[in-house]
C-alpha cells in the first residue's frame, strides 16, 4: 500500500497513529510526500522554482520502479496534492493500482461547484502562488512573512488540538507552495496535464474524522471489490 501525503506534511504525519497496525501487518507499506516535504529534508538541498508536475510525476515512476512496485498492481492512499498526483499516475499507468483511495481532492468539475466555493478556492490557491513567487523573486523571508499572515486559514488545514496527528510549525514553509504555483503557470499557459477518471476501485472521502476514514481503508482492503 502506497501513502502519498500532500500539503504540507511529510511521509506521516498526515497518517499518524490512524493507520490500523493490522493493515501493516497484511501489507508491505511506503510513505511517500513531495519533493522538498519531507521529514528529513535539509534547506541545504532547497532547489530554486521547486518542481514541475511533468517532474513529479517522472520521481514518482522511478520511485515505483527502484522499490519493484510496478511488478504487481498495488493499493494507493492519497491526501490533497497527493491525491492530484495519484490521479495523474493513474492516467499514465491505469493498470498499476489495484485500488484508490483520495482524501479531500477528487475529480473535481469547477463548474459544478458551489458558486461560493469557488472565490475561496481562487482565493488561496493564488494567495499561496503569489507568497512562493515573492519568495523565489525577492526573499524567502518576505515570502515566509506574506505566507504566514494568513495563519488562521491554516486551521482549516491543520489538525485541531486534540488530534493525535501533528506537524510542526518549523516544516511548514512558502517552499513547500510550489505545486500552487505550477498549477496556476500551467492552467494560464493552457498546459495543464490531462486527467481520467481511474479504472480501478476508487473511494473518496472528505477528512473530517481521520480515524474514521483510515478504519474506512483497512475494511476497504478487506473487501473484494
Amino acid at each position: 500500500m502506497v501513502f502519498m501525503a500532500g500539503f504540507p506534511d511529510n511521509e506521516t504525519s498526515g497518517w499518524g497513529s490512524a493507520l490500523p497496525e493490522e493493515l501493516e501487518k497484511k501489507y508491505r507499506c511506503i510513505f511517500m510526500c513531495l519533493p522538498g516535504y519531507s521529514q528529513v529534508y535539509h534547506i541545504s538541498q532547497d532547489r530554486p522554482w521547486g518542481y514541475d508536475q511533468e517532474e513529479i510525476l517522472t520521481m514518482i515512476d522511478a520511485t515505483f520502479n527502484f522499490l519493484g512496485l510496478k511488478e504487481h498492481p498495488f493499493h494507493m492512499i492519497a491526501h490533497d496534492w497527493g491525491a492530484f498526483y495519484a490521479l495523474l499516475y493513474t492516467t499514465r499507468h491505469p493498470t498499476a493500482v489495484s485500488r484508490l483511495i483520495l482524501c479531500d481532492v477528487g475529480m473535481v468539475d469547477p463548474f459544478s461547484l458551489p458558486i461560493l466555493t469557488i472565490p475561496y478556492i481562487i482565493f488561496y490557491q493564488l494567495y499561496f502562488t503569489m507568497a512562493y513567487i515573492i519568495s523565489q523573486v525577492i526573499s524567502m523571508s518576505l515570502g515566509n512573512m506574506i505566507f504566514w499572515w494568513c495563519k488562521a486559514y491554516f486551521q482549516f488545514m491543520m489538525p485541531t488540538p486534540h488530534d493525535r496527528f501533528h506537524i510542526p510549525e518549523s516544516e511548514i514553509s512558502v517552499r513547500k507552495c510550489y505545486p500552487y504555483y505550477y498549477l496556476w503557470r500551467r492552467l494560464l499557459t493552457g498546459s495543464m496535464l490531462k486527467v481520467r477518471f481511474p479504472t480501478c476501485p476508487l473511494l473518496f472521502m472528505v477528512r473530517l474524522c481521520l480515524s474514521i476514514a483510515f478504519y474506512s481503508i483497512y475494511l476497504l482492503s478487506l473487501i473484494h471489490i
